[in-house]
């Protein structure tokens, strides 16, 4: 009897079900660590892409640095699986001429953009079709960011007037603009929190600034990215260990297999 027979049945479709949940396409990402263990979360959100634009995101994160010419980099570019099954696209936002980043109140700007409620006017009717169909986001949970407010002319007569804030809007009875006060996790946990709840389990764009038009992923969760080189085990489904990296040193792009990452 094999070893896999005397694990019985049920465990044996475990196993291939955790493997299936990851990609098969190798993503990269790039960073000045030369031993990340765990993508855990916090600030800007981790995103993976092709070896190319992995390797431009190490070259710029060393130039804030100064950390040298790019040709003496050093750092790590990391080739992983991902299990993202269900993504949310958007787009990469610039502000003054540059690309923003991807923390949560970055993405929370893209997505309640295209919900209409940045402010200024009410969601329109496309604005509102999209929330529904798109996310799943209710008129009445669209109302949570609606401030109304109520104004008398010089005639005496009152006009009112709806507008929608972003950071007014609730999720779990939590304004997103209190959420780093009172929401556990602040608003990285309520961002994360929110999608998931929408069914989505990461974000992919086209990327804009490395190897701009490939596509890059990004995670919500550290379980949700495993070493290629990693030996994959069920019963550490909830562990965010990747367990191993390549050491980047001049012209080792060239030594990476084609894949995406970031």
């Amino acid at each position: 009897m094999s070893a896999l027979s005397r694990l019985g049945v049920k465990t044996v479709e475990g196993v291939a079900d955790f493997l299936s949940s990851f990609s098969d396409k190798v993503f990269y990402h790039g960073s000045l660590s030369p031993d990340i263990e765990e993508f855990k979360q916090s600030g800007e959100f981790f995103h993976f892409g092709t070896p190319e634009a992995a390797y431009e995101r190490l070259r710029d994160l060393r130039s804030v640095q100064d950390q040298g010419r790019s040709s003496d980099m050093v750092g790590s570019i990391y080739p992983v699986r991902l299990k993202a099954e269900r993504p949310l696209t958007l787009k990469e936002n610039t502000y003054a001429g540059s690309l923003s980043s991807w923390d949560a109140n970055n993405i929370w700007d893209r997505i309640s953009s295209e919900i209409g409620i940045s402010g200024a006017t009410p969601p329109n009717k496309n604005n509102k079709q999209l929330a529904v169909s798109k996310y799943g986001i209710s008129n009445d949970e669209l109302n949570t960011a609606k401030v109304t407010k109520k104004y008398e002319k010089p005639d005496g007569k009152t006009f009112t007037d709806n507008r929608y804030f972003a950071e007014n809007f609730q999720f779990n009875g939590v304004p997103f603009g209190e959420a780093d006060e009172i929401y556990p996790g602040g608003k990285d946990r309520w961002i994360i929190d929110f999608l998931n709840s929408k069914g989505f389990d990461s974000i992919q764009y086209v990327n804009k600034g490395e190897d701009p038009g490939s596509m890059s992923t990004i995670v919500l969760e550290p379980n949700q990215v495993r070493s290629q080189f990693a030996n994959f085990d069920p019963a550490q489904a909830k562990s965010g260990k990747i367990l191993a990296s390549v050491p980047l040193a001049a012209g080792a792009l060239s030594s990476l297999s084609t894949g995406e990452g970031d």
